[in-house]
């Protein structure tokens, strides 16, 4: 793992959850700039706590960080990363990612642009198609991408397709 992408945790806050899965947890948190001014909100991906006392899992996802964070540099389709840390007494391992404030396609499906739950019946709730071709394109543009890299990812579901403010997806999640 590259020195340049270690960042102190001295300049890390770690927030609300997020989300948690089977072998990651993710945090809003806080990055300080480099030069100790001000500071933005950041997506802080951890192990789970139940897999971060496993040696093989935690270097499992020591991998994973490191090609997150390396595919992140040339691949502008993937959620991008903003460099690793460890936290807490066990000094786990962290990743420190782009905080995407318009959530995931999941919650798009699932919910309106207000927040209100989409009706499965009514088909004036449903996603428009013309968001729907996007989002589709723009996962099938960073997918190809990644295999042009000679990576995969390994869990894509509408859970890990991030959304900027455009309906545009930034895939991510684990990529090896």
């Amino acid at each position: 793992m590259s020195k340049r992408d270690f960042i102190n945790a001295d300049r890390v806050k770690k927030e609300d959850l997020l989300a948690s899965g089977g072998f990651g947890i993710v945090y809003e948190g806080q990055l300080r700039s480099a030069h100790g001014g001000s500071w933005c909100k950041v997506a802080l991906k951890f192990l789970a706590p139940q897999r971060d006392r496993n040696a093989r899992e935690r270097e499992q996802f020591m991998e994973e960080l490191q090609a997150t964070l390396e595919t992140s540099r040339w691949c502008k389709h993937v959620v991008q990363c903003k460099g690793w840390t460890k936290m807490g007494a066990a000094e786990s391992p962290c990743l420190i990612m782009a905080f995407y404030e318009h959530g995931t396609l999941h919650q798009l499906i699932l919910e309106d642009h207000q927040g209100s739950p989409r009706d499965p019946d009514d088909p004036e709730d449903k996603l428009p198609l013309q968001i729907i071709l996007r989002i589709s394109k723009d996962v099938a543009l960073g997918l190809s991408e990644l295999h042009r890299g000679g990576m995969a990812n390994e869990d894509l579901k509408p859970s890990n397709v991030f959304l900027d403010g455009e309906d545009h997806a930034a895939p991510g999640e684990a990529v090896r």
